[in-house]
């Protein structure tokens, strides 16, 4: 009884939950806004979250960023050495999207120079391996977000378009966006396994977003390495990364003035997505929200 009263106290004095929990000596759950939709693997996904960043729900400042955040910008700031079509011009930014499952997956942009402005929750595609990592892949009708480097491009699909989102350009043999579609877009809540492969913000996040990252910012899917199985195409996984640019980069590069003319892009692509008309880039039948 005694020690119900002192976490009553606690909580009256302005502790939080979790403070007033361990005051009573044990460890409180923190309650994650789907656990009405969660299953075993993202339960123990979950439970890595407690050294994760601080952000208002709304996205704003970066907190303290992680270890692996670092460097993967330091890996994104070298590709962009090292292919030309993902070379910066000034006043574009590095976004690194987090599912590397050491925290929760979080959007962190970057400016050239490595200092990090913002940060934002994000949702991903589906699928997670048994122990709650998040699977990538890049395989045309898998639904799971695609790894890797890519450029902000213009979409111009029936449901997602230059009012309402950013394609997202693969840079190392993916075709996220020529054929799947892959962009950013707005969801609710973010945080969740929620798209087809897109990156979710949240709607509130969505237009500071885009202002942001504008087209031709290089975005890096970073998921630590880890491999998904039963995955006929892992494009953006290979470390040193490739540069293979589909058609839709290369014209976020070239629109940026900072690369060559002479390329078309990988042959696997339809010119015509450049300019995002084609039609496998307008498909929204893949991406999406479910």
């Amino acid at each position: 009884m005694a020690r119900y009263l002192i976490v009553l106290s606690a909580l009256l004095l302005g502790y939080s939950q979790t403070q007033a929990a361990a005051l009573f000596g044990r460890p409180s759950k923190i309650i994650e806004s789907n656990d009405i939709n969660s299953n075993s693997a993202r339960d123990t996904y979950y439970s890595s979250y407690s050294s994760s960043p601080s952000y208002s729900s709304a996205g704003g400042g970066c907190g303290s960023v992680p270890s692996q955040v670092k460097s993967a910008f330091a890996e994104a700031k070298k590709f962009t050495q090292t292919c030309s079509y993902a070379r910066l011009s000034p006043g574009k930014m590095i976004a690194i999207n987090d599912y590397s499952g050491d925290g929760k997956p979080t959007m962190y942009i970057f400016d050239q120079e490595g200092n990090c402005v913002k940060g934002f929750p994000i949702s991903w595609g589906v699928g997670a391996d048994r122990s709650g990592r998040l699977e990538a892949c890049s395989t045309e009708n898998s639904r799971k977000t695609p790894p890797g480097f890519h450029l902000t491009a213009v979409h111009n699909g029936a449901r997602y378009n230059s009012s309402n989102s950013l394609g997202m350009a693969g840079l190392s043999g993916q075709d996220s966006l020529g054929q799947r579609g892959v962009v950013i877009h707005g969801t609710s809540p973010a945080g969740t396994s929620n798209t087809w492969g897109c990156t979710g913000v949240n709607y509130e996040d969505l237009s500071t977003v885009m202002k942001t990252l504008g087209i031709g910012s290089l975005v890096y899917n970073y998921f630590g390495g880890a491999r998904a199985s039963k995955c006929s195409d892992n494009s953006g996984m290979e470390r040193p990364a490739s540069c293979e640019p589909e058609a839709a980069a290369v014209a976020a590069a070239r629109a940026n003035g900072v690369s060559s003319s002479k390329y078309g892009g990988n042959s696997k692509y339809s010119t015509k997505s450049a300019t995002g008309g084609s039609t496998k880039g307008s498909s929204t039948k893949k991406q999406g929200a479910k």
